[in-house]
């Protein structure tokens, strides 16, 4: 019997998720959370990571099935504190944010048979500074 070796794996299974899931939220692992989600609609998962601290900046990712699904959006629409927008083949980037940073992302995606569209709307502040990357899940 195999048992002390599938126990090993799900302990080191757990740690490597414990690990990454603090990271993403917590830059630092101080348990404390930068950002903030002050409204949500019609989106399934939003994940927050902060990937460097050179630049100050946002980089918004809309995923499908796991995926890229950035050319399926429409009508989207970018309300924020501060920086400049621009468009990359695929993400929205908010560049040279000031801190705290609001932003209230609105946008309409297929539904997943395409039979209508989607009205999706998220709002949110980070107030720690850095180069973050949000990717919303529909």
């Amino acid at each position: 019997m195999h048992r002390p070796s599938i126990y090993l794996f799900l302990s080191v299974l757990l740690s490597l998720t414990a690990c990454s899931s603090s990271r993403n939220a917590t830059p630092g692992g101080t348990g404390e959370k930068f950002y903030e989600i002050q409204r949500k609609q019609s989106i399934q998962r939003v994940r927050f990571v902060k990937i460097g601290s050179e630049t100050n900046q946002v980089d918004i990712f809309f995923m499908r099935n796991g995926s890229n699904n950035y050319g399926a959006v429409t009508n989207l629409q970018l309300s924020y504190s501060s920086g400049s927008l621009h468009h990359t083949m695929n993400s929205a980037q908010i560049r040279y944010i000031d801190t705290p940073f609001d932003a209230r992302v609105h946008y309409f995606v297929p539904s997943k048979f395409n039979a209508s569209m989607i009205d999706c709307e998220l709002d949110f502040t980070l107030t720690a500074p850095g180069h973050w990357r949000v990717y919303l899940y529909n």
